[in-house]
């Protein structure tokens, strides 16, 4: 379930790094020096500069000065990030099971090496965790916008994005959107994959929400409980906006049924309701079977051809006004359905 990480390295040595250094920046009025640090030692000599990097392996590494208290800097910290399925897959479609995030880490840890940074990536700690699941959905990832435009999750804002929607405060994100695009978005192949797959991804920003959230602080934590990680983001999944009562969920219907009523008034004028409610007992029975076997079955329970036929028309006149309905409210499954779907594959 583990996606993109961000890992603070413990005990690491720098002494050989292969890394972009970033210099100061020189005021070109009083020719000062600004934001220059001691960064590492190079055998006898002293690496100092704004801060160094690299991101042209698996993984981006980043060497920055820590702020202190009264201003002056700590030692640098050494932060590296990570796609963990990226690291197995070359794309982060197929999430890991705990055998293949030990793998990915090892092979992190063995890129960390060539760059000339020596640690045990086992002992550094969880800055940043972005945890999700596919959802293989039975309609479009945009039927569902109108299922995000209702939710809300607390103390949190929502914002509509190209494939999707995003709800996010300075500590976590929740992040729902359309995995397909995004991989042809970003040029990887999407063969073999469902042709409806939608992302939904809790996203820990930092490491003490991390420690609050999982019980977890280092790497080492994560593969000794990586079973609960789980049952922790169907927790906040659920109580952040999975959290609806059957009631509360019929309530995000009624704007469906009121449009839908609407309709059926503005045609059929005093006869609305009778031929709503004549319309959609006829579309619940069209889910179960097709029109044609109905039509069949009310010909072979009829007493006469003549019968027959007038019921026959009659059946094909709702399926009209059903069908019309259809079209003009868009999606044929309401909030409520959609949102139930997703509900219960997101917390399966």
């Amino acid at each position: 379930m583990l996606d993109t990480v961000q890992l603070s390295l413990q005990d690491f040595d720098l002494t050989n790094a292969k890394l972009r250094l970033r210099p100061a920046t020189i005021d070109m009025e009083t020719g000062a020096t600004v934001n220059e640090f001691p960064l590492w030692h190079n055998g006898a000599q002293q690496v100092v500069g704004a801060d160094a990097f690299r991101n042209d392996g698996i993984c981006n590494v980043h060497v920055k000065p820590m702020p202190s208290c009264d201003g002056t800097p700590n030692p640098p910290a050494c932060f590296v990030n990570f796609e963990v399925p990226k690291v197995e897959h070359g794309h982060n479609y197929h999430l890991l099971d705990r055998q293949g995030v030990g793998d990915a880490l090892m092979i992190v840890q063995a890129e960390l090496k060539r760059m000339g940074i020596k640690c045990n990536i086992k002992d550094a700690k969880v800055s940043r965790a972005d945890i999700c699941r596919n959802v293989t959905t039975k309609e479009p990832c945009e039927s569902y916008q109108r299922v995000f435009q209702v939710l809300k999750c607390k103390r949190s804002q929502k914002r509509e994005e190209a494939n999707g929607f995003l709800y996010f405060n300075g500590n976590r994100e929740h992040s729902f959107y359309d995995k397909i695009e995004q991989m042809r978005y970003k040029k990887h192949s999407t063969q073999g994959l469902p042709k409806r797959s939608m992302r939904a991804e809790l996203r820990l920003k930092k490491s003490a929400v991390v420690k609050a959230t999982l019980g977890l602080e280092t790497v080492r934590d994560v593969m000794k409980e990586f079973g609960a990680i789980h049952q922790v983001y169907v927790t906040s999944m659920e109580e952040s906006l999975f959290k609806y009562s059957p009631h509360e969920v019929e309530c995000l219907m009624a704007d469906d049924i009121a449009t839908d009523m609407r309709h059926f008034k503005e045609i059929h004028g005093r006869q609305w309701l009778q031929m709503y409610l004549q319309a959609y007992g006829l579309f619940s029975l069209m889910e179960k079977t097709s029109m044609e076997l109905v039509i069949e079955v009310v010909k072979d329970l009829s007493d006469n051809r003549m019968q027959a036929s007038r019921v026959s028309n009659k059946l094909q006149q709702l399926r009209a006004n059903t069908e019309l309905s259809q079209t003009m409210s868009g999606n044929k499954r309401t909030t409520g359905e959609l949102y139930r779907e997703l509900k219960d594959k997101i917390l399966a």
